[in-house]
């Protein structure tokens, strides 16, 4: 009988190893608390993001790993506003201007172009009931970039929410890391 409970003991000891490799390490990732003026929000970071030092107190960025062309993604956090519960039509269609507009002038002044927009629409988040998001893929330089814009409502308050992914010279692109982490965005537990 012991060796029949030593070989379950073995068995299900190697199974919880393999389980725990082959499983990706964003799911262990464990949610934590940030601040931004004076806003707070959870955000689940993983190995390979680390908080950007050099931030500011209006935003919160973190920084993921290098690609190969030595750009890294990454996530802003932002207060926006605090009024009403839901976002409201007209703030976002200001916001949606606002937001092409500012990116067009920034790429003239730097010889870039938009390649593709992705117009306002509903978004699901994991923890947020919620958000709208809008995108837009450039070329700066020898660089593409995709960046994800989410607007999410949290008790009140909104915040936006950006994900900047950039495409390797090999083709490869870096989008599912920092807009996964971008969805993993939360509010405050109550």
């Amino acid at each position: 009988m012991a060796f029949y409970d030593g070989k379950i003991k073995i068995m299900t000891f190697s199974l919880m190893a393999i389980a725990l490799l082959l499983s990706p390490f964003e799911a262990h990732a464990q949610a934590k608390v940030f601040a931004v003026s004076k806003a707070t929000f959870q955000l689940a970071i993983s190995n390979g993001w680390e908080v950007d030092p050099k931030a500011g107190p209006a935003s919160a960025n973190f920084l993921g790993k290098e690609n190969a062309d030595k750009l890294k993604p990454s996530v802003s956090v932002s207060f926006v506003r605090s009024k009403g519960t839901k976002l409201p039509e007209n703030f976002l269609n200001q916001k949606l201007v606002e937001y092409f507009e500012s990116k067009q002038r920034r790429l003239r002044s730097r010889k870039g172009a938009v390649i593709t927009t992705e117009p306002l629409r509903s978004a699901k988040l994991t923890k947020v009931t919620e958000a709208q998001r809008l995108g837009v893929t450039y070329r700066e330089g020898a660089a593409e970039w995709h960046e994800t814009s989410y607007f999410v409502s949290c008790e009140g308050k909104v915040f936006h929410v950006k994900a900047l992914d950039p495409k390797s010279s090999g083709g490869r692109s870096a989008r599912s890391s920092a807009d996964q982490l971008a969805k993993t965005f939360a509010c405050p537990a109550s």
